[in-house]
């Protein structure tokens, strides 16, 4: 049977939502504004990364925002946004339903973004995407990914290894934790990963930045 492009929102995930943007709203704020302070004059502008490892379509049958819009508002609508203008702010959502990134895409398209805040839409999977990218930056000297705050939420997708989620964090010296219960939980994934060299960046989205 052919799952649903979209599906009714429950009450669990409403209440996993308002924590997710409490978590989210204070974490921008200090991470924007340590990064602000910093910042080297001539440099770079310095970078902070949002991944939704699981993002679903963007928003539910009964008309509510999904977890990727819910990331992304909490950064636009903050109260500290504006004073934040010198960071770059990086999103990077995960889908592995070519139906649901297609939704997804078009959420996206009617939000105007602002000139420090990027989002990149990937069709995959959030293991072996993200591993992906963490390995590649592993792998180059001198260099680590920005700092990160990723959701994994993977509720639905029985086949998610949360072993393998975790080594993510136990392999590249990442902070990660995980609710136990399963695939129904959410788990966040904070970020700073040490590397070495051979790979790469991908050219659509540079999550690096020079140790």
């Amino acid at each position: 049977m052919t799952e649903p492009v979209l599906w009714p929102l429950d009450d669990h995930t409403r209440a996993k939502h308002g924590v997710l943007r409490s978590y989210l709203l204070a974490w921008l704020a200090v991470m924007g504004q340590q990064a602000q302070k910093i910042a080297r004059p001539g440099a770079e502008a310095p970078r902070l990364l949002v991944v939704d490892g699981f993002a679903g379509p963007g928003r539910y049958a009964t008309g509510e925002e999904g977890s990727p819009l819910i990331m992304l508002k909490a950064l636009l609508e903050h109260d500290a946004f504006e004073r934040m203008g010198g960071v770059e702010f990086l999103y990077l959502f995960i889908e592995h339903d070519e139906r649901r990134v297609v939704h997804l895409q078009e959420e996206l398209d009617q939000i105007d973004l602002p000139s420090n805040v990027k989002v990149t839409l990937e069709h995959g999977e959030f293991e072996a995407t993200f591993g992906e990218i963490v390995e590649d930056i592993h792998g180059r000297e001198g260099r680590t990914l920005v700092p990160t705050f990723a959701f994994i939420d993977s509720f639905g997708y029985a086949s998610t290894s949360v072993g393998r989620l975790l080594n993510i964090g136990e392999v590249f010296g990442t902070n990660a934790r995980h609710s136990p219960g399963g695939g129904s939980q959410a788990s966040r994934l904070r970020s700073h990963v040490k590397g070495s060299g051979h790979c790469s960046p991908r050219p659509w989205l540079d999550l690096t930045r020079i140790a």
